[in-house]
């Protein structure tokens, strides 16, 4: 795990939206009924995140992304997503849909990704 880059934001906004997964998978059945059984394996909590940045700090987390996360392999800490306003920190990681950026205005970037809470 490395550290979220020094002087960028890393509050996402509330345009954000996650998704807990189930814990099951459904089979149907010849008669027609569905079948549930426990998952073998854990589906990880997605998170898409929306974070606001100035034009510097985007420089900042490009580097950062591009080099010490290495385009998204190592995970990272950030407040928890779906907590509250003194959320402890967790264990995120970029999916392998990357980082996208747009620039809505002004000195603003708005960065878009989704993240996978490692467990």
């Amino acid at each position: 795990m490395i550290p979220w880059p020094e002087g960028v934001n890393k509050h996402v906004l509330r345009d954000s939206t996650w998704h807990l997964p189930s814990g099951f998978v459904e089979d149907e059945t010849r008669s027609g009924k569905k079948k549930r059984r426990s998952a073998s394996t854990q589906t990880p909590e997605t998170y898409k995140c929306i974070l606001h940045m100035t034009k510097e700090e985007y420089e900042w987390f490009k580097v950062w992304y591009n080099i010490a996360c290495r385009r998204g392999t190592l995970s990272f800490p950030l407040p928890m997503i779906d907590g509250g306003p003194n959320a402890p920190e967790v264990e995120y990681r970029f999916s392998k849909d990357g980082v996208t950026g747009s620039n809505p205005g002004g000195g603003v970037v708005k960065l878009s990704f989704t993240l996978e809470e490692v467990t």
